[in-house]
């Protein structure tokens, strides 16, 4: 069995299944970036797994200091962010009971993904028809410059870790 962990809980960590069998295999597009108990997180995603599955994250982390631009995708201000670096998560996996095995910094695919859309877009003439932009409506060039941004500052970056439950 394979679970795909959306949370998005405006700060709470979501609660599996009980019931559910154990899961072999988990891959979380977190928005932990959104949730401040990423430990309760992570030991929910642990109870649910079988003894060596894997667990992959994909999610935007703190990876430097200093001041982040805002609003960004996830959150208008800094009162509504729980950004956490990679040191972070490892703690919080550990904590839960699992073992770290990679880790990966993808801020120069974000980078190079942004302008590649970019250049697509002015092919185009606009963004396509569905698309982040629908839900940001007029913010979106904002919030997605400012991600960028924090990004090419080297402040946060998009980091993939694979974990597995000890």
């Amino acid at each position: 069995v394979f679970a795909h962990v959306l949370a998005s809980t405006g700060g709470a960590a979501a609660e599996l299944d009980p019931n559910d069998p154990a899961v072999t295999a988990a891959v979380a597009r977190l928005r932990a970036d959104c949730i401040d108990a990423k430990e309760a997180l992570f030991a929910e995603v642990h109870r649910v797994l079988d003894s060596g599955a894997r667990f992959g994250i994909y999610d935007i982390m703190r990876t430097g200091e200093g001041d982040l631009a805002y609003p960004v995708p996830w959150a208008g201000s800094r009162d509504t962010s729980w950004l956490t670096g990679p040191e972070g998560y490892r703690k919080a996996l550990e904590a839960a009971g699992f073992e770290c095995l990679t880790e990966n910094n993808r801020g120069a695919f974000a980078l190079d993904f942004f302008r590649k859309i970019r250049e697509a877009n002015a092919t185009r003439g606009g963004p396509p028809p569905l698309g982040l932009h629908t839900l940001m409506q007029h913010s979106t060039a904002e919030k997605v410059g400012n991600m960028e941004a924090n990004i090419a500052a080297g402040l946060i970056a998009p980091v993939e870790m694979i974990a597995v439950k000890s």
